[in-house]
Order: C-alpha cells, then structure tokens, then sequence
C-alpha cells in the first residue's frame, strides 16, 4: 500500500513540476520582453532630457516680423518659456541675445514692452509631446502584465492542494514554497510603480503640458540605493512613497524642491503617485511672465543665461515692461561670391498723424472710472471712433494726451483692456511722441496699421493735476566728483550688488589673492530735488521692496538712477552703474516738515521741495573706472531712467556732463540738464 501510495506522489510531483517547469519558462519569456521593453524606454527618457537640458537657456524673440530678427525676448527655464524684463535692459543685454541666436549683434535694444505685452509662462510644447510620448510607452506594459491572470490561476490551483492527505504533507510543503513565490510574483506588479505608471499613466493625463524635469534625477537616486538590485530596471521597478516626515528641502534655481524621505522630489513624487502637496509653506509661486529681471551683462558672455540677474522667476514687473531687441541681419552670399546684407520684411513707415488725416483728428478717454482715466480713442475724418495700439505705448505719449485734453500730467501709460476697447476697430498703431508735442496729432505714427500685439492691449492714460518733478543737482556733482583706490576687500558687500565692473568678478573668480587687487573709483555726491507739486513716490509696493545689506535699508526702487561713461561720440565705454534708491526726505527747504525716512522699514519717498542726498562716501556712490584710459569723456547721471514713475517734466532728470579724467586726477565740468 506504502509503495503504491508513493508512485501516485511520484506521479503527482512529476506532474506538477512539468506544469511548473512551463509557467516559469513561459513567465521568464515575458518579463524578459517586461525588462528589454523598460529598459529602451529609460534609454530614450534619459536621451529626451539630455536634448531638454541642452536647450535650457535658450532664448527666442516674439511679437516681431517674420524674419525673426526682432520681438521680445524669451528665454527657456525649467521647461517653460519666459519673458524678461526691461529693468537694466540695454545695449550689452541685446547683443549677447542677438549672438546667442546667431546674429551680428543688437541694433536698438527695446522696452516698454515694444513688440507686444509679456506672454504668460509658456510650456515647450514640442518636448512636451516627445516626453508624453515617452511616458505614454508604459502604458504597452499592461497588456504584458496581463499574464499576472494566468499566474493567478496556477496559485489558486496549487493552494487547493492543502486538500491532500497528510502522506503529501512534505510534497505539499514544497509546492507552497512554490505557490508563495508565483504569489510574490503575482502581487508584485500590484505595488509596483510600473503596474501604478500603466494604470494611472504616471499622473500625467494625455495632453497635458507640464514638462516632469526630474526623471533623470530619480533614476540615479535610486540607481545607487540599497533596495535596489537590478540597475537596468532602477527606474521602473521602483516604488514612490510620500511622506511628510523627514523632509529635506534644497534651492534649485531659485524654485524649492521638497524630497520626501531623502529620496523623490515632492512635485514629481506627486505626478506618479498622485498624491497632492500638504506643506506647501516656505515654496516659492512660479512668477506668471517673468523669469529675468534686473539683468547685467558685460557683453562677453555667450548665453543670456550666464548674465548675472536676481533670480530664476524674482521680478516686479508689469505686463508692460517686457525687455526686446532688434538683432542686426546676417550677411548672406551671393553666387558670384559676394555677399549682401539680407533684406528684412519692410516696416510700416512712421509718418505724422496730421500729414496722413488732414480732415482733423479728435480725441478722447472713454471707459475710465473718471474723466480723468481710461483708454484713448481717436477720430480720424469722418471715419469712426476707434482705439490706439498699445505697443511701445509710454509716458511721452500719455503726457501729450492728457495735455491736450487739458487734464494735466501723465501719471501712467497702461496697455491693458480693463478700460474696454479690445473689440473696438484699432485706429492707431506705433504712437511715437517726444512728449513736448501740443497733440497727438504731432507724433509719428505707422503707415499703414501695424498692432503686432494681443487685442486686449489697448492705449490708456492715468492723468493728474498734481505731479512730481524730480531736479538732479549737477552743481553737487561738479563739486564733490573725486577719484579714490580701494581693495576688493573692502568692496566684498558692494560687489553683492553688482557695483563694480565685470573684470572685478573674473578677478574674484580667477586668483585666489582677489581681495587685495585694487579698483579706481569715480565718486561723487547726488542730489536730488522734488520741484513738483507732489510727492515723489515709488512705484513699488512696501511689501516688495527689497533689503540692502551695504546699506542697511529697504530700497524701494532697483533702479532710481543710472551713471555712465561715454566717449565723445555718445559711445559707452565703461560698464555703467544702475543705482537702486532708498528714497527719504534728507533736506527740506525753510517751512517743508521732512515726511519720509528709510530707518525702521518706514515710508520713502521724496517730499515737494524736499531734497534726497547719497554722499559719495557711501557705498556703491560711484562708477568703476579701473578699465578707462586717460582722456577726456562724456560723465551722465540720470534719475527715474526708466519712466517708471510720471512727472512734469523729465527734461532735468539728467545732468550731461564733460569729465577728464587722468591717471591721478578727475574733474567733471560742463554740465547741462537733460533728458535721461
């Protein structure tokens, strides 16, 4: 009986191990299909972002002509595309742009957001579509998951076996070990992030345009960690967990990445799991336009990128002061071997409005909450009322409106549609005002209608009785303008801020006794006089303003006033300085009580018939010359540069005046009031 019942085990194990003998063959060919197949598609997400970081840094200019050699310029960060802002926008900012998209170099740098208002952070959609591509791949994986059924049904069979008679107990011991591995097996794609990656497509529906930046990045987090033991597989087979414990946090371009326990970056943690963020305290919003502000340049680096600026993503600006260029075209060869600059797309011509509408051109503001405000609509002839463009819409063109209508003075120039107007017929594009005209009808305009912009940017004028006019005192600048040498050990605060030339930060980089290399200071005292009828007050809210550590004060305006170095010819030579302000009442006139005061975070700005002094000992009081030959030069200081505060007049906002300059002297003499 004994033998009998061991030839039908015998027969029974025979049987089951040839069954198991074809699961595990056939399952083995599977998920060697399963590897192979994960393996190309880390190949190709690790080739995708290496092609997506090469292209970071990548700048292209929008809203201009086709021949896309002008427009505002944009610049790719983090897989979205950004617009920057005019603040310290100028001829070194432009070239590097213009090189860095293969051009000659910058013919006119523009502001005001000239080619159109700031877009709102763009995605990269063709990469996007290669990632989603990409992802898109795991969900192939499901239909070779689909054997987990079949492995399904071997368990239930095997573990029907605990049925049997004590005399298989040993044979059915050795079967469950089995049945426990396929039941390993068989949950294991369940937990799984690639059984989670094809369920849930990796928490990226089709078509959306959220760039994942980080897979790189996990891939090799988790290529070296311990629970890891298939290297090819790392990056599939791993499972995300989200935890708010242990969390660590690191600065990344400015944007704050969380890595839940050491290993995931929180916001890619959440596109696989789909897990929301808790604790969002301490991150920084993605700014909506904006990626460079405050940028300096000193017009050798090849990428705007390598520029220096505030930050990834830190501005305070408008929609209005988008930053552009116009790039100077490439020479093209001819067949006989001589070259020819290539012909860009005619612009409209600028022609005067009363020349082209000679039956009479009215004016006024409509849709404002008083008379005083709202957008500008004109009347050409007989023709109907209709709206001007907004493109390079500025303060010389508000201040000619608001005259004319006898409203005043300009207090801003807005291109916005929250005074209506977007489905009004456009009558006006590229309103060009020197801004002393007695109507609009004495400024340029194009010829024929040219609004590159978006409908919404529509001409609107803010105008006031009362306004500041800012005076500079160049009698204080001739009188206190002095040379002085100073070591870089003593200018270690001052080069925080970007006050010294560009050669002082290559020499901090390159030699490692930077601190007692020596730089030639041009100092000098400034004054600034509000002979307005009101108060001069930043355009900055409080809450925006910015700490200064060389001064120990808020700074409620970045740049409040520019110094340069020009040659006789109006050429720039040495790297002007752009001063940021705290603005308070130091000197006030016989019966002016002193209102603002930079001390204890209080209110700034500059009180009528009050005065706001930097004296020249005080830090960043100066412009780097260490680089300047001796000769005979052109010294201009200028306030409120950018217009981004209104007033009366900015015809006394500069001081132009003559320098000579030698290797142990510096006067400054000559000086005449002007525009900045």
């Amino acid at each position: 009986m004994r033998s009998r019942m061991n030839w039908k085990v015998l027969v029974v194990g025979f049987l089951m191990t040839l069954t198991l003998v074809d699961v595990c063959a056939a399952y083995n060919s599977t998920w060697d299909k399963v590897r192979e197949k994960k393996a190309r598609i880390v190949k190709k997400l690790k080739k995708d972002f290496r092609k997506l970081k090469k292209q970071e840094g990548a700048v292209k200019l929008v809203g201009g002509e086709n021949g896309g050699h002008e427009g505002n310029v944009e610049i790719l960060h983090d897989g979205k595309w950004g617009s920057v802002c005019d603040d310290e926008w100028d001829y070194l900012e432009a070239n590097v742009v213009c090189r860095q998209l293969g051009f000659d170099g910058a013919i006119k740098p523009t502001a005001n957001g000239h080619f159109g208002q700031a877009r709102k952070l763009q995605t990269c959609p063709q990469d996007c579509r290669e990632i989603l591509r990409t992802t898109d791949r795991f969900t192939e994986l499901q239909r070779d998951l689909q054997t987990r059924r079949e492995v399904h049904k071997i368990v239930e069979i095997i573990t029907g076996l605990q049925r049997i008679s004590q005399d298989y107990r040993q044979a059915y011991k050795d079967i469950q070990r089995t049945a426990n591995k396929f039941t390993e097996l068989q949950t294991a794609p369940h937990n799984s992030t690639v059984y989670r990656v094809a369920q849930n497509s990796i928490g990226l529906q089709k078509g959306s345009q959220t760039c994942p930046q980080d897979y790189r990045e996990i891939h090799d987090k988790y290529k070296s960690h311990k629970h890891i033991h298939d290297s090819e597989t790392a990056f599939a087979n791993t499972r995300f967990t989200h935890s708010s414990a242990t969390r660590q946090e690191r600065s990344s371009s400015n944007l704050t990445h969380t890595f839940p326990n050491d290993l995931v970056p929180q916001r890619v943690a959440e596109r696989f799991t789909g897990l929301k963020d808790q604790d969002k305290k301490g991150t920084k919003n993605v700014p909506g336009r904006y990626w460079m502000d405050n940028v300096y340049c000193d017009g050798s680096e090849e990428e705007l990128s390598k520029c220096r600026f505030d930050g990834w993503g830190v501005s305070d600006c408008e929609g209005s002061e988008a930053a552009g260029v116009i790039c100077a075209r490439d020479q093209q060869e001819e067949d006989d071997g001589s070259t020819r600059w290539s012909k860009p797309k005619r612009k409209p011509e600028k022609r005067r409005i009363k020349d082209v509408h000679q039956q009479g051109v009215a004016i006024r503001l409509a849709g404002g909450r008083v008379h005083s405000e709202g957008r500008v609509e004109v009347k050409l002839g007989n023709s109907d009322w209709g709206v001007v463009c907004g493109d390079g819409w500025s303060l010389f063109e508000a201040s000619v409106v608001c005259r004319q209508l006898g409203l005043g003075y300009a207090s801003d120039a807005v291109q916005t549609n929250f005074f209506g107007g977007e489905r009004i017929p456009m009558a006006i594009s590229g309103a060009q005002c020197h801004g002393d005209e007695s109507g609009l009808i004495d400024c340029l305009h194009d010829k024929p209608l040219d609004c590159p912009g978006p409908v919404e940017n529509v001409a609107s004028v803010v105008c006031l009785r009362d306004m500041p006019d800012l005076v500079f005192d160049h009698i204080e600048l001739m009188r206190t303008a002095h040379l002085e040498d100073r070591q870089l050990y003593w200018l270690q605060c001052a080069m925080e801020e970007n006050c010294v030339a560009s050669e002082a930060y290559k020499i901090q980089k390159e030699s490692d006794n930077w601190h007692l290399e020596t730089r030639r200071l041009l100092r000098f005292t400034a004054r600034i006089l509000n002979a307005g009828t009101a108060d001069f007050r930043p355009s900055v809210p409080k809450h925006l303003w910015e700490w200064h550590m060389c001064h120990m004060h808020y700074h409620s305006m970045e740049v409040f006033a520019t110094f340069d170095v020009l040659d006789l010819n109006g050429t720039r030579l040495a790297e002007g300085h752009k001063a940021s302000f705290c603005l308070e009442d130091n000197q006030c006139m016989p019966g002016v009580e002193a209102r603002y005061k930079c001390a204890n975070y209080g209110d700034q700005g500059i009180s009528v018939n009050c005065s706001d002094i930097y004296k020249h000992n005080i830090d960043c009081q100066w412009v780097d010359i260490s680089e300047l030959p001796s000769g005979e030069y052109i010294f201009k200081v200028a306030v409120n540069p950018e217009f981004k505060v209104g007033e009366m007049s900015f015809d006394n906002n500069a001081a132009i005046c003559r320098l000579l300059y030698t290797k142990s002297f510096a006067t400054v003499h000559s000086c005449v009031m002007g525009r900045p």
